[in-house]
């Protein structure tokens, strides 16, 4: 299986975007993944110029206060994080963080064994393929 970026999603609206949103754009990354270098590279093979990024442990619990001090020093600039980083922001979110934020939406292609994954997740939910 190999992961690719597939589109943005704006938390605001709810409303995603191409990719081709970032292309020639100056933003600011937030992680705590594993690996934050290859979130950010990924950033900036889509076009993107990250001007300033927030890398913290994996698995992070953000507090109010590291959103505000994010939000002092980003200079207006669009957020873009992950999935996983977006779930971990607290309650109110809204209040520390201004302007636009951007989830970068992964998707899972399975390159290999593909009709195999298919074949053992529908066992599994009881159903057959169509």
């Amino acid at each position: 299986s190999a992961h690719r970026a597939d589109h943005l999603l704006d938390v605001r609206t709810e409303e995603k975007s191409p990719l081709t949103r970032l292309k020639g754009q100056a933003i600011v990354a937030l992680s705590g993944i594993g690996d934050p270098l290859s979130f950010e590279t990924n950033l900036e093979t889509l076009g993107a110029t990250v001007a300033q990024s927030w890398r913290y442990p994996d698995h992070h619990p953000y507090t109010s206060r590291e959103l505000k001090s994010i939000e002092d020093l980003r200079g207006g600039l669009p957020l873009v994080t992950t999935h996983k980083d977006f779930v971990r922001l607290p309650a109110d979110w809204r209040e520390s963080l201004g302007g636009e934020i951007f989830v970068l939406g992964i998707k899972l292609d399975l390159i290999k064994g593909r009709n195999t994954w298919i074949d053992i997740l529908e066992s599994l939910a009881g159903g057959k393929r169509k």
